[in-house]
């Protein structure tokens, strides 16, 4: 097969500058270096913001705010993933953690009035557009737990 042709339709060979780092956010993300992984993926993010990674990027940026007990900052990365890759497959999954990071907030701030019930929105939407995903069913369990 012909080489496959970088962004610059320049041939590539091995892993361009663009995969190596997001592997090295990916790679402190795995070592539980939290915040030299938040670095990286916002440095990933700002360097290649068309990158087909990109939606994964922001998703494992997510996480590390969760793990760092950051859920508001979570939420927003998550927020992000739906907002500029609305027709990727990483919006139900995104969707999903963005959830849980409301239920995380609802429960630090003693705010759960307010953030369960966004919470619950989003599980439905999940269970209603994207009813195939492998969140939904996760999505069902959830609202089940909230109490539809």
């Amino acid at each position: 097969p012909p080489a496959s042709s970088g962004p610059s339709g320049t041939p590539t060979s091995g892993p361009g500058p663009e995969v190596a780092a997001y592997e090295e956010g990916f790679r402190l993300y795995r070592t539980e270096h939290y915040a030299d992984a938040i670095a990286r993926f916002n440095e990933f993010l700002q360097n290649f913001p068309s990158s087909e990674y990109a939606d994964n990027a922001l998703i494992w940026l997510g996480e590390c705010y969760l793990k760092q007990g950051d859920p508001v900052s979570a939420a927003v990365a998550f927020e992000d993933v739906v907002k500029k890759y609305p027709e990727g497959n990483k919006v139900p999954d995104a969707l999903y953690r963005q959830g849980i990071a409301l239920l995380e907030i609802g429960t630090k701030s003693g705010k759960e009035a307010t953030f369960r019930p966004a919470a619950r929105q989003i599980f439905k939407r999940i269970v209603e557009q994207y009813p195939d995903s492998e969140r939904a069913p996760e999505a069902r369990r959830q609202l089940e737990k909230l109490g539809t």
